[in-house]
């Protein structure tokens, strides 16, 4: 029958859709309510920034989006709009972070706010348990005891009697494994409410009840934020009692839309949010929202408020014994004259515009189906003055593909429009670099097609995978290893990767062994890694400095000197360096002082080098040769005679040998003649044998 409207019919509708303050509901009464209960949730209330294991909460710059100031501005709002109300409802997250400090704000809050014989209804939330996030020694029974302490309550879970109505509240009262959304109610809790709910219970007269987590996928927002699941066993317990009107919050989600109040058996109500606005679009600024309950004999006006503005936003009439009078079974539809129209193209998204679909409350999305693909989905702005004409933008579609698309108008109830609208179009083809997501792909200018494999551009190789997808980082091909930047250029030269050095030759590909740039020698081992310090290879030993440098020649390290030859190798045994002679020891140490080698000793200095001649060391004498320590009989080159005993120093005063005696002085030099020795005479032969003593 929808379809029957006139044109004319369908825009005054959109513009009355567009009015925020329009009332889908019975028109004004001068009926007085028998008692009015405000109701508001979410306050949110931080105080002021506070520092707690090096976090700081509630700052500002973080937290912009945070603003106490709007409870007190509802509670004003509410001494003007009700100024005799019975009872003040607040469903839970009062502060912010579960914070004593915060409850404070709240309280005085509240207590300036409040009519002053108003009974008071409070539920805690889950922000309330937020404290134990930043505080990992507390439990959630000090969490619950803080909230109950601070608030005064007579419990997490309770019920009063106001004015002859039955208010019941539940909360969750702990949290599990670090979920801090969902609400946990205990079997007792659930025991406990089935036999509160039946006392006095009678069809005709509301029973309210508070839970700030709503039941999953009732009212607008439950499909993201919710009580969680109990499978169905608080839905199942309340929908014995038809009377029951449950009010919870959560969400912070606009109470414009018509699922604001849901009916399952029961009547379910969002609550909106005090300190910030939220819908499926994500944050809304500047919204700060509740509800005035008005109580008549035979139904209960749910009106639904801007705090900001002091303005109505919508009244939602429940009856009273339950009636359904909310759910909508009356599918959008388009004009007959709608239209789509494209624009923006490029090879892999596409702007689409078409004529708003048409409902007796809202549309809430529009659905974008090519077959059975889903290609994107709009969610109205429903809370703003609607359009004629709506506008979206689908994204990641394929190149050179043709789409034939249909768009489906969705209300607040799933209701989908009956015929869609259709629109085809081709996508550009891809040529060159195409960016999908994070990944960069190329295809072929003149033909279109996707490469894979190797491709060289603009004087750079690039590696793309066998889905097309270019690599970056290490790629092993045909036994070899290549690396290609973050731009997915083929490096070559030298390459720093994770604090290593690597080397990759002109074609790419990673070098391993002996590496020869610019007349320097270096070394990279089995994985490419490049050498420094010691190496052992093929049984003989390299350095190589921290650059990677082979050394050569002479080099100092750890106070010991080695000496490298010109193809890098550790030298050991002799080495004759400009006419002197050193001696390096099996691990390649320069060898100083008193060295035996073959069985003979050497003596060197202080830098290395063999002394040969003459030796004073230790306070002795000495001479050396080119064969090592002399010992025995020696004559020298001036003609003189001396003699080196068995550990090569020379000889000083008498000398047994052979049944002789020898003499010589302190210069060691043999004696002959006739020589007075210690105040005695004695003859020596030429040969240095005594003659007589």
């Amino acid at each position: 029958m929808k379809k029957l409207l006139p044109l004319q019919l369908g825009l005054l509708l959109l513009f009355l859709m567009s009015i925020p303050n329009f009332v889908f509901a019975e028109g004004p009464s001068l009926e007085e309510p028998i008692m009015q209960i405000p109701v508001m949730s979410d306050t949110h209330i931080c105080g002021g920034p506070v520092t707690i294991n090096n976090i700081t909460l509630c700052d500002r710059e973080r937290f912009s989006y945070l603003n106490d100031d709007n409870f007190p501005l509802a509670l004003n709002d509410y001494k003007t709009i009700a100024p005799n109300y019975k009872a003040l409802a607040i469903v839970g997250d009062l502060v912010d972070r579960g914070l004593a400090s915060q409850y404070d704000v709240f309280n005085r809050i509240l207590d300036e706010g409040i009519e002053p014989n108003a009974e008071k209804i409070i539920t805690m939330g889950n922000h309330e348990f937020f404290e134990r996030k930043y505080r990992p020694t507390l439990t959630d029974e000090d969490a619950v005891n803080t909230f109950l302490m601070k608030t005064g309550m007579p419990g997490l879970y309770y019920d009063k009697w106001i004015e002859g109505y039955h208010f019941i509240t539940l909360a969750g009262e702990y949290t599990v494994d670090n979920n801090f959304d969902n609400a946990f109610l205990s079997d007792a809790q659930y025991e406990w409410l089935e036999k509160t709910l039946p006392i006095k219970a009678i069809s005709s007269k509301p029973i309210f009840v508070f839970l700030h987590q709503p039941i999953n996928n009732t009212v607008y927002g439950s499909e993201f934020w919710n009580a969680g699941p109990d499978k169905g066993r608080l839905k199942r317990i309340l929908q014995q009692y038809p009377q029951v009107i449950m009010f919870s919050g959560h969400s912070h989600y606009e109470l414009s839309h018509p699922r604001t109040v849901y009916q399952d058996g029961f009547t379910m109500v969002n609550t909106g949010a005090v300190n910030y606005g939220w819908a499926s679009t994500g944050y809304i600024p500047g919204k700060s929202q509740g509800l005035l309950v008005n109580v008549y004999k035979n139904r209960v006006d749910i009106k639904a408020r801007d705090f900001k503005n002091g303005t109505w936003i919508k009244t939602y009439s429940v009856a009273v014994p339950f009636k359904d009078t909310t759910t909508d079974y009356v599918a959008p539809y388009f004009e007959d004259t709608a239209e789509v129209y494209t624009k923006d193209a490029t090879n892999q998204s596409i702007t689409l515009s078409w004529d708003q679909a048409i409902d007796d409350q809202l549309v809430e999305r529009y659905v974008f189906k090519s077959g059975t693909e889903i290609l994107g989905e709009k969610m109205v702005e429903f809370w703003k003055p609607l359009k004629a004409v709506e506008t979206f933008t689908l994204k990641n579609l394929k190149a050179g593909e043709t789409y034939d698309v249909e768009i489906v108008g969705v209300d607040s109830y799933g209701n989908e429009t009956p015929t869609s609208l259709k629109t085809s179009f081709v996508m550009q083809a891809q040529t060159g670099w195409v960016q999908e997501g994070e990944d960069w792909y190329y295809y072929d200018p003149a033909t279109g097609e996707l490469m894979t494999g190797w491709l060289q551009d603009r004087n750079n190789w690039y590696y793309l995978d066998e889905t097309g997808k270019q690599t970056t980082g290490w790629l092993q091909y045909q036994d070899k290893w290549y690396y290609l930047d973050d731009t997915g250029k083929l490096t070559t030269g030298w390459l720093q990767y994770q604090d290593k050095w690597y080397y990759l030759d002109d074609t790419g590909k990673l070098t391993t062994g002996w590496l020869q740039y610019q007349d320097k020698w270096y070394f990279l081992d089995d994985t490419g890694k490049l050498t420094t310090g010691w190496l052992q290879y093929q049984n003989k030993w390299y350095y190589f400095d921290s650059s990677g440098k082979m050394k050569t020649g002479w080099f100092y390290t750890q106070k010991k000197w080695y000496y490298f030859d010109s193809t890098g190798k550790m030298t050991t045994g002799w080495l004759s360096s400009q006419n002197k002679w050193y001696y390096f020891d099996s691990i390649g140490t320069m060898q100083t002082g008193w060295v035996k080698i073959n069985q003979k000793y050497y003596f060197f200095a202080n830098n290395g080098e063999l002394k040969v001649g003459w030796v004073y060391t230790s306070g002795k004498w000495y001479y050396n040769t080119l064969n090592g320590m002399h010992t025995g009989w020696f004559h020298a080159p001036d003609g003189k005679w001396y003699f080196f005993q068995k550990d090569g120093s020379m000889k000083i005063g008498w000398l047994y040998q052979d049944g002789k005696w020898y003499y010589f002085d302190k210069n060691g030099i043999m004696k002959t003649g006739k020589q007075r020795i210690d105040g005695k005479n004695y003859t020596f032969s030429s040969s240095g044998v005594m003659l007589v003593k």
